[in-house]
């Protein structure tokens, strides 16, 4: 038998105007709310919450901008059924939007009660309202009672905070009894319904904390705090995260989505939408600094010849002939290839004027010929061909050799 104060008639407000008397069967609700619980509930593992995505837009959004409906359910035990969505002084019940705030129609109120279909061809939005209930969307067949709730900020739409109150039916209402819906990871699950939010403000998620007590299929009462926040559904689109993780939405593993990690500022600095982590290798981070080669080019790393690779990629002996650090193709010129080889004249043999790898009676006649002018046959680089270019032909006779 659970311990506490028999009361023999207790005044419950429904409604917030009329009274009901609720007599002895009521006591395991009533110890929710007074209390720690009562002694004789079992707390248990094996129920949560599951959000799903009703739809978006589904009040005008140009009156109140972006918004989307969700429902939240208690997924249960096949058997066992939800009497009281409450909230004490261990385990308060705390209901708040991150990004935004509850939408709350002026024809509807904080639970299910307050919600008549019968307006909603005069009222579509009313339909999108904000409410706590027990498996009811409105008044209709509601037995819907609550006690100790302060709803005051909750319908002005703001967090509700609640640690003496509780939203509940008798344990005999067919309400509190099991629904099949369709649950956040597109699977039929099978729970009961507590509550429907309209959340305003693009990216606007809920956290949401309660204490639930129910029978199981046995009868036995059952209490449990849950909760769900933010990070369940971290870029807020009415899916649990762990629906969607896999390698395409996870790719850096960490049990994020890849979405989320982005909106916490996660590099991506090219702007694809990939997270930069997940796109670097060795053929998109030729240099091993740990960042994407596009990013280093954005940032005014090279690029002389504008192929789009790094010019710190491309450098060695067979592109950076004179070890100058820059790559050849970006410096030569008609004043660094006089030649026109699509080769530095510094890394040739100046001498060499017809670059046959011989400097021999040609390229003296070469020189000879352009005497006075300026040209290949310049070998000392001061623009005229002369009796110093012709002393450098001389001793560099033969074979020809690279300086």
């Amino acid at each position: 038998m659970c311990s506490g104060e028999i009361f023999d008639e207790m005044d419950i407000d429904r409604r917030g105007s009329s009274l009901i008397q609720i007599r002895h069967n009521l006591l395991a609700v009533i110890l929710v709310v007074a209390g720690s619980g009562p002694i004789c509930a079992q707390s248990v593992d094996d129920i949560s919450l599951s959000v799903t995505l009703v739809g978006t837009d589904l009040i005008d959004p140009v009156a109140w901008g972006p918004n989307k409906t969700i429902r939240v359910w208690a997924e249960l035990p096949s058997g066992w059924r939800l009497d009281a969505v409450a909230g004490n002084d261990a385990n308060p019940m705390s209901i708040e939007v991150m990004g935004g705030s509850f939408y709350q129609d002026a024809f509807g109120g904080p639970t299910s009660f307050d919600i008549n279909a019968v307006l909603f061809s005069l009222q579509p939005s009313l339909e999108w309202d904000t409410f706590l209930t027990i498996g009811a969307l409105t008044v209709a067949d509601n037995e819907l009672s609550q006690i100790g709730m302060e709803w005051d900020d909750f319908e002005s739409g703001n967090p509700l905070a609640i640690n003496n109150g509780s939203i509940f039916v008798v344990p005999t209402a067919p309400q509190g009894e099991l629904q099949a819906f369709t649950d956040s990871c597109g699977q039929t699950s099978s729970g009961v319904l507590i509550g429907q939010f309209t959340l305003l403000g693009e990216g606007a998620s809920l956290m949401c904390s309660v204490l639930l007590q129910g029978k199981d299929e046995s009868g036995a009462v059952w209490q449990q705090p849950i909760a769900i926040d933010a990070s369940t559904d971290c870029n807020s689109d009415g899916i649990l995260d762990a629906c969607q993780i896999d390698a395409s939405t996870d790719c850096n593993g960490n049990g994020l989505l890849d979405t989320c990690d982005l909106n916490d500022g996660e590099d991506d600095c090219n702007g694809d939408g990939t997270l930069d982590a997940c796109q670097i290798d060795s053929s998109t981070d030729c240099n091993g600094n740990g960042l994407l080669d596009t990013c280093d080019l954005n940032d005014g790393e090279d690029d002389c010849n504008d192929d789009g690779i790094l010019d710190v990629c491309q450098i060695d002996a067979s592109t950076d002939c004179n070890g100058d650090g820059t790559l050849d193709a970006c410096q030569i010129d008609a004043s660094t290839d006089c030649n026109g080889d699509g080769v530095l004249d510094a890394c040739q043999c100046v001498a060499d004027i017809d670059q046959s790898g011989v400097v021999d009676v040609l390229d003296l006649l070469f020189l000879l010929e352009a005497w006075a002018e300026d040209g290949c046959a310049d070998l000392s680089g001061d623009a005229i061909v002369g009796v110093e270019d012709l002393v450098l032909l001389i001793n560099a006779w033969g074979v020809c050799e690279v300086e």
